[in-house]
């Protein structure tokens, strides 16, 4: 079975003040290491909560075997047991929405399991509006899909 995994990035800054010279190291250091720039997630927040509109964004697309790099740690979390917390959740999160999603198809008879690849034309459609600033989200509310799919569909192969 081929690995669908797919590695996302997340950049966050504490202030609008540091965004322009922080974030822009931020972003390179998550390309040097293979983060494609479309997959990187970021934030102008402190870190003492996780109410954070990218890092929102990001756990909501990531899906189980998805990889999340950060530039600096403490940008993910203030401490080692933060840390821990964290990744708990993020597990905690993927495979509930998993468990939530077979639940749901089952219960309205449709077919379980991954939903099928997007057309050349459709993949085309969603780099044009990936480039136009379309989020995961409202590209797949757009081509009636997941967000997961969308964020597939974006990877460079």
């Amino acid at each position: 079975m081929p690995n669908h995994s797919v590695t996302c990035g997340y950049a966050r800054v504490s202030k609008a003040d540091d965004e322009a010279r922080n974030l822009v190291t931020k972003l390179q250091l998550l390309q040097t290491h293979g983060v494609p720039p479309n997959l990187v997630y970021r934030g102008v927040a402190t870190g003492r909560s996780h109410e954070r509109s990218g890092w929102q964004e990001l756990v909501e697309v990531i899906r189980p075997g998805d990889t999340i790099v950060v530039a600096f740690l403490d940008r993910f979390s203030r401490n080692f047991e933060e840390g821990v917390r964290i990744q708990a959740g993020l597990v905690d999160a993927t495979s509930e929405r998993v468990g939530d999603g077979r639940a749901w198809a089952r219960g309205e008879g449709r077919r379980i399991g991954r939903p099928p690849a997007l057309s050349p034309e459709q993949v085309d459609q969603c780099l044009r509006m990936a480039q136009e600033g379309a989020g995961h989200r409202r590209i797949a509310r757009v081509m009636k899909c997941s967000p997961a799919t969308v964020k597939k569909a974006l990877v460079p192969e």
